[in-house]
Formats: structure tokens, sequence, C-alpha cells
């Protein structure tokens, strides 16, 4: 089912990666699910391709106008969530962007974490609690931590240098 085409770059965990290029008075536009790897390639707003894909590489090819673009989408590191997506003319770099997951005060987060798992584990060994009682409240304990902490981390999408290095 085609999507409503955003018109600038946008990204999101459960709405997954838009890459959204202009370029010779066209929209070029390709949008990735992060949950399933679907990826749907769209040319001024009209779905031109769809397909599923859980790949570190994927390239969609069209030609328009006489010269054949694509656009290559490669996963440079998926534990920080950096990805490129670059569109060619000709098989030359036009444009290019680029995609992390950013999460602020990560390294606060992770103290808080692990000051909070050693207290759970220190009170449930003295108060001799249950092992599941224990886990829960790790749990909890993880869960407000992420509440208060974990605000502002999200993905970040930048213009990136079109390099002829990319190309693969």
């Amino acid at each position: 089912m085609a999507q409503r085409v955003p018109s600038t770059s946008s990204a999101s965990v459960f709405g997954g990666l838009w890459f959204v290029f202009q370029h010779a008075d066209n929209r070029f536009a390709l949008w990735i699910s992060s949950l399933t790897g679907k990826e749907e390639l769209y040319l001024n707003d009209a779905l031109v391709a769809v397909r599923r894909k859980i790949a570190l590489t994927s390239v969609h090819e069209l030609t328009l106008n006489g010269s054949k673009y694509s656009l290559e989408l490669s996963t440079k590191n998926m534990r920080r969530g950096i990805f490129e997506c670059v569109l060619r003319e000709n098989g030359h770099p036009v444009a290019a962007l680029a995609t992390e997951y950013v999460v602020p005060r990560r390294g606060l987060q992770s103290a808080i974490a692990l000051i909070g798992t050693a207290l759970v584990v220190y009170l449930s060994l003295k108060t001799h609690s249950s092992f599941g009682l224990a886990g829960l409240g790790i749990l909890v304990w993880a869960a407000l931590s992420f509440a208060i902490m974990g605000r502002g981390s999200g993905y970040a999408i930048r213009a990136i240098p079109p390099r002829e290095s990319q190309k693969t």
C-alpha cells in the first residue's frame, strides 16, 4: 500500500526511514521499514517499486528521461543505527544521506542502570527475596531509568558529501 511521501527525510524506529532526494526536477524517495525490511521506492510521489529485503546493501534502479538512476542503501553499523543512502545518476553519486540513532547521556544511562541493578540484587540477597521478585525489581528500575533518562533519543538524519568511493 502506497504511503504519503514526506517532503523531507525522516527516521523513526516504528515509522521507518525516509530518504528523500530532490534532483533534476524530480523527487526520489526511498522508505525502509526498520521492523520488517520492506522497501518502497517513490518517484514524484508515485510508488514505482516494492520489495522486502533484509540485507546489508540494497540497490533500486530506474531509468528516467534517458538517465539511469539508482538509490543504494547500505548498513554501515547496525548497532548504532548508521545507514547511508546514495542517489546516483548514470553511476555518479549526486546526493547522499546518513542516519544514526542518537542516545544522549549514554554513559550516565549505563551508570544508572548498573548501579540500580546492583542495588536491587544487593537488597534481594539481604532480604532473601525470590529470584522473580529480584527480576521484577530490575525490570522496574530499567523502565524508570529509561523513562527519566531516555528522552531525546532517536534517529538523526543528515546530508553527507557523495563520494565515488561509496560505490560498491
